[in-house]
């Protein structure tokens, strides 16, 4: 083979000089710099994204601690009416036929009007179901805590869903019933109802319309303290999530 030709060997001279002149340490150094000047940006960013989506989530859990709270009392209020309902009438609907129980059912206003009472739907009875559909439940980092607020809006949902049914009942028992309700107001504009039991439960529609909207009730009670344990829950673990003194670990 010949030799290269001086043109080639003073080209790989000259960058076998420029090589040994480069300053590698210093090289090695400037990328060593730039790598991590990106790393700890990218750092920082991460960190304040982290923190923006803690302060995001301590936000909307507290959100979730006060619609628990307030829906907690108003189920209740709710399931303390269906309770009378579930204890007075069926005295009634069992004193058919049977006048001396008749005669012995209480006589005090109020026994048994909450049977076709329009009940108030109760606090947010859909904002959970929207609340799974916005995607802000992703925020919450506890799934244990996830599951629990899924689990409150079906509930809440499927409460919703018997609410109307309730009311489409009473619009179309009312009827039968109306004739032996009385209705006054008080002079503190209180409403008072009396129910002529007796004649109620001689008339064949009237009877019947009675025992269809006790299985109403019952349905509608058994929903509320569905909802109303989820709620409970849902609140005790929003509670110890966010550090609040009736925590109960």
């Amino acid at each position: 083979m010949k030799d290269a030709s001086p043109t080639k060997r003073l080209r790989l001279q000259r960058l076998a000089g420029t090589l040994r002149r480069r300053d590698w340490l210093g090289l090695l150094f400037e990328i060593l710099v730039v790598t991590l000047g990106v790393l700890l940006a990218f750092e920082i960013e991460q960190w304040g994204q982290r923190r923006e989506r803690r302060e995001q989530e301590r936000q909307f859990m507290e959100e979730l601690y006060t619609d628990t709270r307030t829906g907690i009392p108003e189920l209740k209020e709710l399931i303390a009416i269906h309770d009378k309902v579930l204890r007075d009438v069926p005295l009634a609907l069992e004193a058919r036929g049977n006048p001396a129980k008749i005669a012995a059912l209480p006589r005090g206003r109020g026994f048994g009007c909450g049977l076709t009472r329009p009940l108030p739907a109760p606090y947010n009875d859909t904002a959970y179901d929207e609340l799974i559909q916005s995607g802000r439940l992703s925020l919450l980092s506890n799934q244990r805590l996830r599951k629990a607020i899924r689990d409150l809006a079906a509930s809440q949902k499927w409460g919703a869903s018997q609410d109307e049914f309730y009311r489409d009942q009473v619009t179309m028992n009312l009827p039968p019933l109306t004739p032996f309700y009385h209705v006054n107001v008080s002079r503190d504009s209180d409403i008072q109802c009396t129910i002529e039991w007796s004649q109620l439960l001689a008339n064949d529609a009237a009877a019947d319309a009675t025992t269809r909207m006790l299985r109403r009730h019952r349905v509608m009670w058994q929903v509320r303290r569905s909802t109303l344990g989820r709620t409970i829950l849902a609140q005790q673990m929003l509670a110890c999530e966010l550090g609040k003194p009736e925590c109960r670990r």
